[in-house]
């Protein structure tokens, strides 16, 4: 009743000047006095009346009783006296009951009307400035900081008090998290994040990546591509690259390295504007959410996969040696995997349906990167890809520079795959799904509902 009676009211807005912590001997103070502090003036002057005239009744009812155990010879000589005295005292003690029962009725009636208004306050009925109202978009003249105030409150409070505004529930609290934790404050320390300024301050984006650079860049791209398409955020993946978090000013300057960003970026938009219309994966499975990323305004120096083509094929041919382990080879065998790659989606996600001429090039482009994924096993293989895991080389993959954009909570975190062989296999894994995709319209309708599609010469 004290709480329905504190929230009617009235208090400050964020604008007025914050209450007082409460004072500590209120704390020890009976549940009488705090209910009685908590009411009205006139809710106050009922009860305290209601309470006067119920002592009157009761010293006036044990007045009458001790008069009743006089003896009897007393009783006997003042038959008359005492007649009188007792009918006159039974009358003023029946008024007195009769009063105090009238307070206190008008009493109960105060508390009945308050407990009303309380019920009608949970009802969202609630006056203009009390909290809980639509006050329209707030300014940012309106923020006020009231960490003194929360410093003051805390002064005042006991271990296992709690704070907590009328329209709180406990089972709120099962999705809250505790703040300045590490473990719980995605939040906490975000001045180590990592920023575009401070990448550049530090070099960890250059402009001038040699050969060795690229390689080990671009198979860790491939790597956290695999991973966003198995259901991690967007942004604690490929976009953890600081690279693609502005295209045409960190990889345009270096044109094999925007031409490899292009054809990169043409085949994420592709392949989630192929899982958005099938609209058949759970949160599990892919999470489409671009936490604010526009996917269509990343880019180096186009967008149109016929443009992007041209661009590789331009590159390819200027980097010369297309075979052995030399770093120029090395890199002309992952620009043209992506290519191929690229426009595989690209036929594969047509508009206006996948006919047989989309679907042979698409067949075509598929194969071409299952052959190429052998030829990046056997570069394995021969060790030549040993220098690729420098730690100097990698530092523009910071997962940190996206922390801003996540929901607060426990801070999750994306381990990478460091085996480039499982990469690999599950890369010629995803290939041979995609070119079984291509061919699955051919199958018997009943060997596929009963999903005993071959993969592989298997079922």
């Amino acid at each position: 009743l004290a709480q329905a009676l504190a929230r009617l009211q009235p208090v400050a807005s964020l604008r007025r000047a914050p209450h007082p912590p409460p004072d500590r001997e209120q704390k020890n103070k009976p549940r009488s006095a705090k209910m009685a502090a908590a009411m009205p003036t006139t809710e106050k002057t009922a009860v305290n009346e209601a309470m006067e005239d119920k002592e009157a009744k009761q010293v006036v009812e044990e007045k009458h009783g001790h008069d009743a155990e006089t003896t009897d010879g007393e009783r006997s000589s003042s038959d008359t006296e005492a007649s009188t005295c007792s009918g006159g005292r039974a009358g003023e003690a029946k008024a007195a009951a009769g009063a105090a029962d009238a307070s206190a009725a008008s009493a109960s009636g105060a508390l009945a009307d308050v407990a009303e208004a309380a019920e009608a306050a949970d009802d969202d009925a609630l006056p203009p400035d009390l909290p809980g109202q639509s006050l329209g978009p707030i300014a940012e003249e309106d923020w006020v900081d009231i960490s003194e105030v929360c410093a003051l409150a805390a002064q005042g409070m006991h271990l296992g008090e709690m704070l907590e505004s009328p329209q709180f529930r406990l089972f709120d609290a099962m999705s809250a998290i505790e703040i300045m934790d590490p473990k719980m404050d995605s939040g906490f320390n975000s001045g180590a994040d990592m920023t575009l300024e401070r990448a550049e301050a530090e070099g960890v984006l250059s402009q001038s990546l040699g050969h060795e650079q690229m390689v080990a860049i671009w198979d860790h791209l491939l790597m956290y591509y695999l991973l966003w398409l198995d259901g991690h955020t967007v942004v604690q993946t490929i976009f953890s690259c600081l690279y693609l978090q502005d295209p045409q000013r960190y990889a345009a300057p270096m044109p094999i390295f925007g031409a490899f960003v292009d054809a990169f970026l043409a085949a994420c938009r592709a392949a989630r504007a192929a899982l958005m219309q099938a609209n058949i994966y759970d949160d599990e499975d892919f999470l489409p959410n671009m936490f604010g990323i526009d996917l269509d305004a990343c880019y180096a120096s186009a967008t149109k996969p016929a443009e992007i083509f041209d661009a590789l094929a331009k590159q390819r041919k200027a980097l010369g040696g297309k075979s052995g382990a030399s770093p120029a080879a090395r890199v002309a065998r992952r620009m043209e995997f992506v290519c191929e790659y690229m426009m595989a989606l690209t036929h594969l996600t047509r508009d206006g349906g996948l006919d047989d001429k989309s679907r042979a090039s698409a067949k075509r482009h598929l194969e071409a990167c299952l052959r190429l994924v052998e030829q990046l096993r056997a570069e394995l293989k021969n060790g030549s890809a040993a220098a690729d895991d420098s730690e100097e080389a990698l530092r523009c993959f910071d997962a940190s520079f996206n922390r801003k954009l996540l929901v607060p909570g426990p801070p999750r975190t994306v381990e990478a795959i460091k085996d480039r062989g499982a990469v690999l296999g599950r890369f010629a894994s995803h290939l041979s799904e995609l070119l079984l995709s291509a061919e699955v319209h051919r199958l018997p309708l009943a060997q596929v509902l009963e999903g005993a599609i071959p993969s592989k010469g298997k079922r």
